[in-house]
């Protein structure tokens, strides 16, 4: 039976705004409706329609959509999305561009809500088996997530499209029939229009059926995950970005892949694929991989995009990094007072006594360049010189980050390298003002916690 007053988390009046996606469809005017007679005051429930500008129609539907607020003094929002090449999108581009226009309007501490409900939940578990997803797909659309400090509920996900039309038609509410819901190059459309008529015909309870595996499939992944879990503080190095491989290789098979999908889950911020995990296993579990080699998450350019690399022991979930090729040329006079910006990263220097670069020999002045091929340095206290490319090995630095490392010059001298070694010559005495430098590459900042709307 659907009763609306049963709908709504009980602390439904702490958000400080109520956010409903209304597209005029009869799932989100059932909603939007239901929240409004549940609502003593409306002042701060917003309407927040998608103008999509693709049908012909888009303009009207827009304004039957706020002659409804209008009438049920709600406040209304609209968003048109300005697509370049309407035919080249696909369900999932439409989707992710309602998402942003949504939560560029959410403000910490508001709550959206969305109508999908039982029948959407089982399309969605369906589509994701025909696309050969794992137990975390099983678990199908979730009641309730956060994103940022943002709550994004689903207060229909268990009611069927049965007691939504029943209530819809009961409360005389006129809804928006959009056509391109029967179009069937969509493959969820397929699914609603194709099968799962079907599927009813057969089986009446079939979305029972699917709610039931969803929480099951939610039960399982949550022991799954807490087994990889345990293992993931077995094997994380220091940095969350780092695994070591020698204690990756000695776990079986479940495991390993079941820890490299809840690593890359937790700390990459696109979709996680078995697929992806397959490669990752490939490329880089093996006695005779390349140093080289990378394995790629999202487009190179885009928000989010990440690589997989492996050196020595260690494997690296990083940012997606540009070429440095043309960083050969720079040369910047730097006077050490403040921290120097820089594309790889940001280098400031502290006064000290008895530590460091001498200050006699700077005149407060030093040049910074970065790495072409042939550079010298007699870290303080060995016996001689060695080229970097020889240091950088000797201490395990990864190949991807020597280029990026600042070489701090003095009178055409290396004196230092980032905050990694002193060039004896210029080593400060103990009696001596010297500078020490502290470095911090910008792939080291990167936030790797998810902040994405995959699954919405």
């Amino acid at each position: 039976m659907f009763d609306p007053k049963n709908l709504f988390p009980s602390d439904l009046l702490n958000y400080k705004r109520i956010g409903v996606a209304f597209s005029g469809g009869v799932d989100s005017h059932v909603l939007l409706y239901s929240l409004a007679k549940t609502l003593n005051k409306q002042k701060n429930l917003y309407a927040l329609h998608i103008n999509h500008s693709i049908d012909s129609k888009s303009d009207l539907w827009e304004k039957h959509c706020n002659e409804v607020c209008k009438e049920l003094k709600i406040n209304f929002v609209s968003f048109k999305l300005n697509l370049k090449d309407k035919a080249s999108f696909n369900e999932d581009d439409l989707r992710k561009a309602r998402y942003s226009k949504l939560f560029s309007w959410a403000k910490d501490g508001d709550v959206l809500f969305t109508a999908h409900h039982k029948d959407d939940n089982a399309e969605t578990i369906l589509f994701r088996i025909l696309r050969g997803t794992a137990i975390n797909g099983l678990k199908g659309i979730p009641y309730k997530r956060k994103v940022k400090e943002v709550d994004l509920i689903r207060p229909l996900l268990n009611c069927s499209k049965e007691e939504i039309l029943s209530y819809a038609k009961k409360n005389n509410l006129v809804w928006i029939e959009d056509p391109s819901n029967k179009d069937k190059k969509f493959s969820r459309n397929f699914l609603r229009n194709e099968v799962f008529p079907l599927l009813k015909s057969k089986w009446p309870h079939y979305s029972d059926a699917f709610e039931k595996l969803a929480h099951h499939a939610s039960l399982t992944q949550e022991s799954i995950d807490e087994i990889a879990d345990r293992d993931i503080n077995e094997i994380l190095l220091t940095d969350p970005n780092q695994l070591s491989v020698s204690k990756l290789v000695k776990l079986s098979n479940a495991r390993r892949r079941n820890l490299i999908y809840r690593w890359l889950s937790i700390f990459c911020p696109k979709t996680v694929s078995t697929k992806l995990v397959d490669e990752v296993i490939k490329t880089f579990l093996i006695s005779n991989y390349k140093t080289e080699a990378t394995v790629s998450i999202g487009r190179k350019g885009r928000g989010g995009s990440t690589q997989i690399r492996r050196y020595e022991d260690k494997l690296f979930l990083l940012p997606t990094f540009s070429d440095l090729s043309n960083q050969q040329d720079i040369s910047l006079e730097w006077d050490m007072k403040n921290s120097l910006e820089l594309s790889t990263g940001k280098l400031s220097a502290v006064k000290t006594i008895g530590k460091g670069i001498q200050t006699d020999s700077t005149n407060n002045k030093v040049k910074i360049q970065f790495r072409s091929g042939g550079e010298r340095c007699r870290p303080a206290g060995r016996m001689k010189s060695q080229t970097l490319k020889k240091l950088f090995q000797e201490y395990s630095i990864p190949p991807w980050l020597r280029d990026r490392l600042p070489l701090i010059y003095v009178e055409g001298e290396i004196a230092a390298v980032a905050n990694i070694w002193t060039c004896e010559d210029f080593l400060a005495s103990k009696e001596q003002y010297g500078m020490i430098f502290d470095w911090k590459d910008n792939l080291n900042n990167i936030n790797l916690l998810k902040e994405r709307t995959n699954g919405f």
